[in-house]
């Protein structure tokens, strides 16, 4: 069956506009905020205030500022393709911080000495 050029360049155009069609987080409404998966309206809310703020520099900064934006809020905002200066949400867990523990500290240690 042949394609007809109309036809095509309007499915090739409308792919194209999908990425300018992003929300900045920065500037996307409370009700653009609240529609994203996995974000509530407590999390859109406390997303507002931080952004009244300061604006988000990445997402990074928007992670350290606001509580409870966790990794299904970010592949939820990734799916409504929100976007921080251009850049999506990452949709994998950053790195966890792992606390340096002394000789002596920890659960063996604890019995150890609940045992003398």
């Amino acid at each position: 069956m042949p394609r007809s050029w109309p036809a095509l360049c309007t499915g090739v155009a409308g792919l194209a506009m999908g990425s300018a069609w992003a929300l900045d987080l920065n500037q996307a409404t409370r009700a653009e905020v609240e529609s994203a998966r996995g974000v509530g309206v407590g999390l859109a809310e406390r997303l507002i205030q931080a952004r009244q703020q300061a604006p988000f520099s990445n997402w990074d900064d928007a992670r350290s500022r606001v509580k409870g934006l966790s990794v299904v809020a970010l592949k939820g905002l990734h799916e409504a393709e929100f976007t921080l200066n251009g850049q999506p949400p990452p949709t994998t867990a950053a790195p966890q911080r792992v606390r340096p523990t002394s000789p002596g500290s920890g659960r063996a240690a604890a019995a150890s000495r609940k045992s003398e």
